[in-house]
């Protein structure tokens, strides 16, 4: 049985920036701290610290430059274009989730896009900060090719991830997923565990369906979500990432062997400026009661991030102890 043990939100955080100190400022170390602190405080494993090492190896390669400057290339009314300047992806996300609800707060809607960025972590994360603030926020990221599109034999399309979230009451909806069956992350969880998938989630060498993980994501050969509907919404996310943001495709991100200089959007509404506060709460909840009555039995998204967030504050992230020494 494997050995676990629990840490606090503290202790992580103190961890990740003493893992990050040299690498980045001490307030970036601060700020990827929090992001990476909040997906093991929501329960989101897979986008917190079993991402470090990968951030950590590709600062030290180079290949996220921690004095980039993001920069606004253009500026259209309430649709800005940045670019990333290589700088750490969550970051730059985080900027830009901030600047498309300023511009939506200022005319109802804003959205900018990003080019030459990389990884941002867990999108959800973003989708929460602007919820709090009254928006809904729609925001996703091309990839490099790494799904098997409907009927295709290699992975040709990228796993794009989406988040949708709305400032419902009393918790924020958040929608947090990518176009894969299952996401990298995912897999490589069940392939830790020495699991199986629930289900057929992509293929091994000769083409055919499997719920092997790790043949999965050696050969990055996931199938999408839907068949051919996930691989034409991976497809449409990829183009219209490209062509809003002026940056590259999941087709050229991939001729560069790494997933760098990826492009992304970030949308925002501000719905309190249509609602009002008070009526926004009212009609947000009503809609979240319909949910719950006509699916009791199903839960609606992000609806148990609240209470794997409190379980943890008060108990702490239960983490394998032989992962938590590898950490420090």
């Amino acid at each position: 049985m494997t050995k676990t043990q629990r840490v606090s939100a503290p202790d992580i955080h103190a961890l990740v920036v003493g893992r990050l100190s040299g690498l980045v400022s001490p307030e970036q170390a601060h700020t990827l701290a929090t992001i990476i602190t909040d997906a093991e405080l929501d329960g989101v494993h897979t986008h917190g610290l079993k991402r470090l090492q990968r951030l950590l190896d590709e600062l030290q390669a180079g290949g996220i430059q921690p004095q980039g400057q993001l920069s606004c290339t253009a500026s259209l009314g309430s649709w800005e274009v940045w670019d990333g300047g290589a700088a750490p992806g969550p970051l730059s996300a985080l900027s830009c989730t901030e600047r498309s609800v300023q511009l939506a707060q200022a005319q109802g809607i804003g959205c900018v896009s990003l080019r030459n960025t990389n990884h941002w972590l867990r999108p959800g994360y973003y989708g929460k900060q602007a919820a709090a603030q009254g928006c809904a926020l729609l925001c996703w990221s091309n990839t490099l090719p790494n799904v098997v599109p409907h009927g295709g034999r290699h992975a040709s399309i990228g796993n794009n991830p989406l988040t949708i979230a709305l400032p419902t009451q009393p918790l924020p909806m958040v929608l947090d997923m990518a176009l894969s069956q299952f996401s990298y992350g995912k897999l490589q969880a069940y392939a830790e565990r020495k699991e199986l998938l629930p289900v057929e989630g992509g293929y091994d060498a000769e083409g055919q369906a499997t719920r092997d993980p790790q043949t999965v994501q050696q050969q990055l050969s996931a199938s999408a979500i839907g068949l051919w509907k996930g691989t034409g919404l991976s497809m449409a996310l990829d183009m219209l990432a490209a062509l809003l943001s002026g940056g590259q495709s999941t087709d050229e991100i991939g001729r560069g062997g790494e997933e760098f200089n990826i492009s992304q959007v970030f949308i925002a509404i501000d719905l309190v400026r249509l609602y009002g506060a008070g009526q926004l709460a009212q009609r947000s909840a009503e809609l979240l009661e319909q949910l719950q009555r006509i699916n009791p039995q199903v839960r609606w998204p992000g609806q148990g991030l609240a209470q794997r967030r409190q379980q943890h504050e008060q108990h702490g992230v239960e983490i394998e102890s032989a992962f938590w020494r590898s950490l420090q």
